[in-house]
């Protein structure tokens, strides 16, 4: 019998104690997922399947587990490396996180009840370092508008039609002292004032006594090129090992909110279209620039290697009803019994 980790789950109250401490600092609609996850009420199931997948793990696997869960950079993806897990075993299948074959540690190997292997690995889509930069910017801003004492909550716009890049710290400064200037006078609803190339309105009061920037946003994009690629890194480090076990292998794809990526987007790509899904919050003042596309002659599908079997989409949700929706490939060497909810 394996040796069961003795406290209750990742999310114990001291963790989630130390994770409010941790971004108490950090504008809200900045913090991570991982203090979404911690914190607000919505995700309470959620937090208490995690905590449930985590007592499941022997002591010899759970300290790298906890790890992964409690690195902002990481959380998403390990929470999407066990729902796939969950999914996987409403379908029969036993399942074994991240075992080391050849070498190798693929993110599960599942079994079914025959005996017979497949192997998993699982990619999720999250924002761009720069759009992740950025949002942190006008966040940082934001910070400083709170310094700013006057009760009113301030809307930013960009000047120009092609959008305003955040601020660095000089300019965030600036903005602070002139809004100072500016705001030393009462302000109704409505009234405006430019600054570079941001133009700030009057758009409500606050109860604390300082001044409060509505959030903003970054857009994000993803496209046929990134999907596709991101499928082809991982058959590229697995495929021999699929080929010399004799194992099918898939993919699966999730994403982080506000990516861009959905299930329509990969059956688009899958069917070979050049689809490119832009998320565009309302709060967006920034340029919306999607990358360069690249320009395909044909509308073929992409082919992959013949060692990959499948790709398949996953929707988190609470964990525990997480869903597997997959495609099989007319290129594959092994076909997989298909993993989808029907």
């Amino acid at each position: 019998m394996p040796n069961r980790h003795s406290h209750s789950g990742f999310f114990s109250p001291l963790v989630v104690q130390g994770i409010e401490h941790r971004f108490a600092s950090v504008h809200e609609y900045v913090r991570p997922k991982l203090w979404a996850h911690a914190i607000q009420p919505q995700y309470a199931e959620l937090r208490a399947w995690i905590n449930d997948q985590v007592d499941g793990f022997d002591r010899m696997a759970v300290g790298e587990l906890l790890s992964r869960l409690g690195d902002p950079a990481r959380h998403t993806q390990v929470v999407a490396e066990l729902a796939t897990g969950a999914a996987m075993r409403t379908h029969g299948y036993s399942v074994q996180f991240n075992p080391t074959i050849d070498d190798l540690t693929p993110d599960l190997i599942v079994t079914d009840d025959e005996g017979h292997r497949l192997m998993a690995e699982v990619w999720t889509r999250g924002l761009a370092e720069d759009a992740v930069s950025r949002n942190k910017q006008w966040a940082g801003l934001a910070q400083r508008i709170r310094k700013v004492p006057a009760p009113v909550a301030l809307a930013a716009s960009a000047a120009q039609p092609g959008g305003a890049a955040p601020p660095d710290a000089r300019m965030r400064k600036r903005m602070e002292a002139e809004l100072r200037r500016w705001l030393i006078e009462p302000r109704r609803v409505g009234a405006s004032y430019r600054c570079d190339d941001l133009i700030f309105r009057v758009v409500g009061t606050t109860t604390t006594g300082y001044a409060e920037l509505l959030p903003i946003r970054e857009a994000a994009a993803t496209d046929r090129k990134d999907v596709v690629e991101a499928i082809e890194r991982k058959v590229k480090k697995y495929r021999r090992l699929a080929d010399r076990h004799d194992m099918p292998f898939i993919v699966v794809l999730s994403a982080d909110d506000g990516t861009g990526l959905t299930a329509d987007h990969v059956d688009s790509i899958l069917e070979g279209n050049n689809t490119v899904t832009m998320n565009i919050p309302i709060d967006a003042v920034g340029p919306i620039d999607s990358g360069p596309i690249e320009l395909r002659m044909t509308d073929a599908p992409p082919r992959f290697d013949p060692a990959l079997s499948a790709v398949a989409w996953l929707d988190v949700n609470n964990g525990a009803d997480a869903q597997l929706v997959a495609w099989d490939l007319p290129t594959a060497a092994r076909t997989v019994q298909t993993v989808d909810a029907d």
